[in-house]
């Protein structure tokens, strides 16, 4: 029997054309937000960082700077792939300290899209270097999927 040529091309990409399809659908991509990464910019800013005690800091993706509010982290992209991650590379479930710069305005952070789950306050001039344990010993390491900056918990 004669084998034809690129059959296997064509059963490699068969394979792999549900993973790209399944990255799309999560949000590889970035749609617009009020999203800034810098090294936390200053006094209207909420940072996220990967790592505990406010690290890393090497480049200007290494930092999730927010001062609006989001949903849904997964469609956040983590260009310096930071968070890890094998298809998606988001912010979803990964900050692991904060550093909140806000002067007047609080941000409330949940552990589920949609601002919903365990809510995390983060008050103005609070910093937050390990999330392991915060707010009387809870756990917000590794698990924030969502935000809303106001003074105010209703809506997202």
């Amino acid at each position: 029997m004669k084998r034809q040529p690129g059959k296997r091309r064509w059963f490699a990409l068969i394979a792999i054309a549900p993973i790209i399809a399944g990255g799309l659908a999560l949000g590889t991509s970035s749609p617009a937000l009020a999203v800034t990464r810098a090294t936390c910019p200053g006094v209207t800013w909420v940072c996220f960082y990967a790592n505990i005690n406010d690290s890393p800091q090497g480049s200007a993706d290494d930092v999730l700077a927010l001062s609006a509010n989001h949903s849904n982290w997964a469609q956040i992209s983590d260009p310096a792939h930071v968070c890890g991650g094998i298809i998606t590379h988001t912010w979803n479930d990964c900050a692991s300290s904060v550093d909140g710069l806000f002067r007047t305005l609080t941000m409330y952070a949940w552990t589920n899209s949609g601002c919903q789950g365990m809510r995390l306050n983060i008050p103005p001039n609070t910093d937050y270097p390990d999330l392991r344990s915060v707010m009387g010993g809870q756990d917000f390491n590794d698990v924030i999927s969502s935000d809303k900056v106001g003074n105010s918990t209703s809506g997202c």
